[in-house]
């Protein structure tokens, strides 16, 4: 942009942070009466404040005696962490790059043109998928010669895969 002959300016008068960090999100955040942010979960915490709390509708997170701390629980990690110190999550990702561990590029949740699948257990001899098609669209129809698959249909626009038996 430095080096373009053909560039406006136009002035905005908005607040703007660089949410890059999760201390940064802290700031912005609303805060509980404790100085926790929460995001998607139940949490509780006795004697603790200043923490970031993420996790799942169904979980309860519990702190206790703990302050400025990052605690973020997804199906595909758990980073727990004191604030100051979360940028350096791009290291831990890069030792899960350098160990060609996929979770550093995919999610256990994988979305396609025809829905999504979500890998509910991958272990040596099988494998579970949940599948959502999107009303309309359908699955490519698939022979393999070292594998069984068996589906349940769940309801009319889930499947769970179950199967995957390798011989």
């Amino acid at each position: 942009m430095e080096k373009s002959d053909n560039v406006a300016v136009v002035r905005l008068d908005v607040k703007w942070s660089d949410l890059g960090n999760f201390d940064a999100m802290y700031n912005e955040f609303e805060k509980d009466e404790f100085g926790n942010v929460e995001f998607g979960c139940l949490s509780i915490s006795k004697d603790s404040s200043g923490n970031i709390i993420q996790s799942t509708k169904e979980k309860v997170v519990s702190l206790i005696d703990v302050d400025n701390m990052v605690v973020v629980d997804t199906p595909d990690a758990l980073l727990v962490c004191p604030r100051s110190s979360s940028q350096k999550v791009k290291d831990i990702v890069g030792v899960l790059k350098d160990r060609n561990d996929e979770c550093a590029s995919f999610h256990r949740t994988v979305y396609r043109p025809w829905g999504s699948y979500t890998v509910m257990e991958d272990l040596e001899r099988y494998k579970i998928k949940k599948i959502r098609v999107v009303p309309g669209k359908t699955l490519s129809l698939q022979l393999h010669h070292h594998r069984s698959e068996h589906w349940v249909m769940v309801t009319g626009t889930e499947c769970v895969y179950v199967g995957e038996v390798i011989f």
